[in-house]
């Protein structure tokens, strides 16, 4: 339940984020460890990270895997996330100190960017900005500009 305070005029307001309560789906699809999820705006597509070099796009209205994404580096021993960003690109971290690129449509590696010492453990895209931010296994963040250059 949350609740909002009320002020001089107006009593607070108390409402149940989910109506029952009740968990509508379990979905047990790998055996490795799952670091991470992201819902696609389109609502039907579910990105899932797991530990051992695999990001995974699952449509969920069909219960069937779209594509399997490769390139990166994630063993057993670190939470290496990924997540949805415009249109239909993924990004994500990856062990060899790159940040990836896919195109969500084909399961293609769009882009590498390098820039960090160490592992990257998740990147995150801005939404009001056309910008980037990571964060890396040296204690640093940073921030690329998604603005093509100009030719």
């Amino acid at each position: 339940m949350v609740c909002f305070p009320g002020d001089s005029t107006t009593k607070p307001l108390c409402t149940r984020l989910f109506a029952s309560g009740v968990c509508v789906k379990t979905i047990s699809p790998n055996s490795s460890q799952i670091s991470s999820v992201d819902w696609h705006v389109n609502g039907t597509t579910l990105l899932i990270s797991y530990r051992g070099n695999n990001n995974t796009l699952l449509d969920m209205r069909m219960q069937r895997v779209l594509h399997r994404l490769r390139g990166h580096q994630n063993t057993c021993k670190n939470f290496i996330r990924a997540k949805f960003g415009p249109s239909s690109l993924v990004v994500g971290g990856s062990e060899d100190a790159l940040v990836y690129l896919w195109d969500a449509n084909s399961g293609a590696v769009v882009e590498t960017l390098a820039g960090h010492d160490g592992v990257v453990y998740d990147a995150v895209w801005s939404p009001s900005q056309q910008m980037l931010a990571s964060c890396g296994d040296e204690g640093t963040i940073r921030t690329w500009s998604t603005v093509p250059a100009s030719a």
